[in-house]
């Protein structure tokens, strides 16, 4: 499989989640990066706002911001 298959693939399963699947799956992502030990002492990180299917971060940036 090429990669642009397999992105294909991963944004086609992406886009079939439900609003609560996403929500969830957002919600993992930003509690692991929040016990990475080099993001938790890190001056500066840098995100993003998502946009469409994006995975939402901005728990996680919330979260950071308060550390």
């Amino acid at each position: 499989m090429t990669k642009k298959e397999q992105r294909v693939l991963a944004l086609n399963a992406r886009r079939a989640l439900t609003h609560e699947e996403r929500a969830q799956k957002c919600l993992a992502v930003c509690n692991a990066l929040e016990t990475i030990p080099e993001l938790a002492s890190a001056g500066v990180i840098f995100s993003y706002l998502a946009v469409e299917d994006e995975i939402d971060l901005s728990s996680y940036d919330k979260a950071a911001r308060l550390t």
